[in-house]
């Protein structure tokens, strides 16, 4: 939230019927806004996604490479339960109508942040936990298959060793971004809670 909006709810009198509708319209229609852009962004990249995997598994089952088209299918199951959970949990509650008195205005506003907060705080299971078993399968695949050199010692240590850094900076990436959902569902808490105060 804006520090102009938190502002607003905290300066606003204690009548809520007096609270600016301007305001509080303005940032409904922004949320509205944000989220439709946001679940059309996330579900584009997952139709490319699906596509390339698609094509990836079925080259891979061509090849005999059952272990490779294996990972690309998980990768694919855990892509669509992501926008799944996405439009379902995720998409814009329909709005009051546009002369809805000010309480209804805000109560509306106040389930609108608090279902992209939940949403946002459970990044890790619904958006990054369904991706984990195709990334790991891909990963060990790539692993076991990665082209050695002649007469490397304990050839098994040095894929382990391969396998471990790959899991790292998957870690590490997944890690940046449940820290940046968490910290915008953060933003959210506050907005909410200038909302309860108004």
């Amino acid at each position: 939230m804006t520090d102009e909006l938190q502002r607003l709810w905290q300066s606003a009198p204690p009548d809520k019927e007096k609270i600016d509708m301007e305001a509080l319209k303005t940032r409904g229609s922004k949320l509205r806004r944000t989220v439709r852009a946001r679940n059309a962004l996330e579900s584009a990249a997952a139709i490319a996604a699906l596509y390339a995997l698609g094509a990836q598994a079925y080259a891979a089952l061509a090849a005999g490479d059952h272990l490779s088209a294996l990972g690309a299918a998980l990768l694919m199951a855990g892509l669509l339960v992501v926008i799944g959970v996405l439009w379902k949990r995720g998409s814009n509650l329909r709005p009051p109508a546009l002369d809805a008195p000010t309480s209804e205005q805000l109560a509306f506003l106040r389930r609108a942040l608090a279902r992209q907060r939940d949403l946002l705080r459970a990044v890790p299971r619904w958006y990054l936990g369904p991706l984990v078993p195709g990334l790991v399968v891909l990963l060990v695949t790539a692993a076991l298959r990665f082209p050695l050199g002649e007469g490397i010692p304990h050839a098994t240590l040095a894929r382990a060793a391969l396998l471990a850094g790959h899991l790292a900076l998957v870690a590490l990436v997944f890690g940046g971004i449940a820290w940046l959902n968490a910290r915008a569902a953060r933003k959210l808490d506050a907005e909410l809670a200038a909302l309860d105060g108004a």
